[in-house]
């Protein structure tokens, strides 16, 4: 039996070919954002959309209208028909994860005791891809419990240059 994640890749996938295959992956990324974040703050376009009483027609025309990409407004128009809007956040989440893998985009964890001048994290980015390759996205945190250094997570690769790792170790180096 398929999971609710595994319908949302394929759709996902099913919609990236049509994207990629139309010139608009851009634009079907702005239009899953913009649906996505429309009913996640917006309780009455959620029932709207879910609705059973709402016909597939009147759904499609708000779509039709308010969206640029015709992959997106296609899927949404199945959506509405198989009476399933759920999956939405899925599929634009695995939508988004396509798009990033294409254009060879990593999302990286950096984690700092404090905040870090934009020099600095432009050399940790060209750092970064020079290594990993592809484009860098550099999600930044502040921790100040690392006393000084830097932690980054690159992928499922944990890079821990952190004063913290080192006060751990030699703690345990003079309890051994």
């Amino acid at each position: 039996m398929a999971t609710q994640d595994s319908i949302a890749y394929y759709w996902a996938k099913a919609l990236f070919a049509a994207a990629k295959k139309h010139n608009e992956i851009d634009n079907v990324d702005l239009d899953l954002d913009l649906v996505r974040d429309v009913v996640k703050f917006d309780r009455s376009a959620g029932v709207f959309f879910n609705h059973p009483l709402i016909s597939v027609p009147e759904k499609t025309k708000v779509v039709e209208e308010a969206l640029k990409s015709r992959s997106a407004r296609g899927l949404l128009g199945i959506m509405f028909k198989l009476h399933d809007f759920s999956l939405l956040s899925a599929v634009a989440h695995r939508y988004k994860m396509m798009v990033k893998e294409a254009r060879r985009e990593k999302d990286v964890e950096v984690r700092v005791p404090a905040a870090i001048a934009e020099e600095s994290l432009k050399g940790i980015k060209e750092t970064i891809r020079a290594m990993a390759g592809g484009n860098v996205n550099l999600i930044v945190e502040q921790d100040p419990s690392l006393i000084g250094g830097v932690w980054m997570k690159v992928g499922s690769t944990v890079y821990d240059g952190t004063f913290r790792k080192d006060l751990n170790l030699l703690k345990e180096r003079l309890l051994a």
